[in-house]
């Protein structure tokens, strides 16, 4: 009996080899039939988002496929007050791919009478581009405000001005 089958699948192999038939092969993207009428080509989108002053929980997302490339985005706000955003995209030929982007926000200021101590600071960050500035009392009696850009194309570029005159005291030190 082993030795039929033994022939019958020796017979069978020739048969195939003869009528160039191939035994295997491996599919590749390129190989897929283009989509035909009347065959579901996957499709969906879909947005939403959270917005609760209550919690502090906010949080946005929105993504479409169409066959097989998918993009998306997303962004929330997370407890160090920051605001993480990332963009993705998907397709059978590249794979998945998702990029941070840094984004974030602050803004502070001293105002002490007891020392003098006079001054603030904010800046701002979405992808690579930075806007900030800060504004200081010197100790000659002047207000020094600066504010500066960040980008990758010009580089990092500063505005300082003086705002009042310069008053310097006779004798420095305590008790003169």
């Amino acid at each position: 009996m082993k030795f039929v089958l033994a022939l019958a699948l020796c017979i069978a192999f020739a048969a195939v080899l003869e009528a160039k038939i191939p035994i295997s092969h491996t599919m590749r993207h390129d190989d897929f039939e283009p989509i035909k009428e009347g065959w579901h080509i996957p499709s969906y989108e879909y947005k939403y988002g959270v917005f609760d002053p209550k919690s502090g929980d906010h949080k946005e997302q929105w993504e479409h496929r169409h066959h097989d490339i998918v993009k998306g985005h997303y962004w929330l706000h997370e407890p160090d007050g920051t605001k993480r955003i990332v963009e993705y995209t998907s397709d059978p030929k590249t794979g998945f791919h998702a990029i941070h982007i840094p984004s974030y926000e602050y803004k502070y200021g001293v105002e002490d009478p007891k020392t003098g101590d006079h001054k603030e600071q904010w800046e701002h960050r979405h992808h690579d581009i930075v806007k900030g500035g800060y504004m200081l009392h010197d100790a000659d009696g002047t207000k020094r405000i600066v504010e500066y850009t960040s980008d990758p194309k010009t580089g990092f570029h500063a505005i300082v001005k003086t705002e009042g005159h310069a008053e310097h005291p006779l004798h420095y030190g305590i008790g003169h």
